[in-house]
């Protein structure tokens, strides 16, 4: 599954596509998709922090965060493993879709460590 990440810099364009869409549209708006195991990898080389990437259960994400919101995150990385970020929605508008004066979304999750 590829996770998608918007650089900063992208916010203000991505705003501007989704005013020119018509009304009710869902825009999922990114500039790269990156898998998990890629994330965890660009995550420990921007902090330096060696990380690994594990499955775990709901039950797991419970008891690290206080309050019901552990279980939620489970619930929510559980949902995305089984439908997918956008929910398997069909009906969702993906950047690679939308144009805006021509210029397409290109960057990528790579520039943020640039930002950085």
């Amino acid at each position: 599954m590829a996770v998608p990440s918007v650089v900063p810099q992208e916010a203000g364009t991505f705003a501007s596509a989704l005013l020119s869409l018509p009304v009710g549209t869902n825009l999922l708006a990114y500039g790269d998709r990156i898998s998990w195991k890629e994330y965890v990898k660009l995550w420990s080389k921007i902090t330096g922090v060696a990380a690994t990437l594990e499955k775990v259960t709901v039950a797991d994400h419970a008891k690290l965060l206080p309050n019901g919101f552990g279980e939620k995150m489970g619930e929510m990385y559980g949902y995305m493993q089984d439908f997918g970020y956008d929910g398997s929605d069909s009906e969702v508008t993906l950047s690679e879709d939308v144009s805006v004066s021509k210029v397409l979304f290109q960057n990528s999750i790579a520039d943020l460590v640039l930002w950085l």
